[in-house]
């Protein structure tokens, strides 16, 4: 529990400076709806780290099951 924590955590701090830039690059005063984007690619991209890619990093997702009889 405590590193589901520590990812949900860690991602938001690694993803909102990038959806910041991203609207940045895109021009601040002519994205509508900035902060809704801000918070919503945070929120997905830190689920998806949290429940995709640490899998896949850690070789758990494409592991073959074993036939134990």
């Amino acid at each position: 529990m405590k590193s589901k924590i520590a990812h949900f955590i860690g991602g938001i701090i690694i993803y909102f400076p990038l959806a910041v830039l991203l609207v940045f690059i895109d021009g601040w005063d002519d994205f509508q709806n900035k902060w809704r984007f801000m918070i919503s690619f945070t929120l997905s991209m830190t689920l998806c780290e949290m429940f995709i890619l640490s899998k896949i990093r850690e070789g758990k997702w494409f592991k073959k099951k074993s036939n134990t009889h």
